[in-house]
């Protein structure tokens, strides 16, 4: 009987582990919300919202809403998902989106992949885009910042 508590309590460990990451709750951020491309110079827009994370078994999830931008459509919030990490995690988040080109606009995805580490009470790391359907030039990773909010 002994041993199986042991091996039992080895199995319900990561789960409490993550329970207690880092990441866990509401933070506002600063990141790229765009790239915005004017005779073949790409300008990369930055943006502010919030993201609310939460852990489910050992995922963590977050919902990231955009503040509005001007100039741009609304967006609708934005699902990140990965691995619970403790202090530094991966996230992969896609989104459908449009390019206008000489004012005829075509579908693309946008698949970003986060790059986060959490601090105390901040979060620093980057954000990389990759464009499906259309040929944008790579911007590489683009600082993301952010501070936990308080109630």
């Amino acid at each position: 009987m002994r041993k199986f508590l042991s091996l039992l309590g080895l199995f319900t460990f990561p789960s409490v582990a993550a329970a207690q990451s880092p990441f866990v709750g509401v933070w506002s951020l600063e990141f790229p919300v765009s790239t915005l491309i004017i005779d073949g110079v790409a300008t990369v827009v930055t943006g502010t919202g919030h993201v609310t994370f939460a852990v489910r078994g050992d995922s963590l999830i977050g919902q990231l809403v955009t503040d509005p931008v001007e100039g741009e459509r609304p967006r609708l919030p934005l699902r990140l998902a990965g691995l619970v990490g403790r202090a530094s995690t991966v996230l992969e988040s896609r989104r459908d989106g449009t390019v206008n080109l000489h004012g005829e606009e075509r579908p693309i995805l946008v698949v970003s992949t986060w790059r986060l580490t959490a601090q105390q009470d901040s979060l620093i790391g980057t954000v990389e885009l990759r464009v499906e359907g259309f040929d944008v030039p790579d911007q590489g990773a683009q600082p993301v910042k952010g501070a936990r909010q308080r109630p």
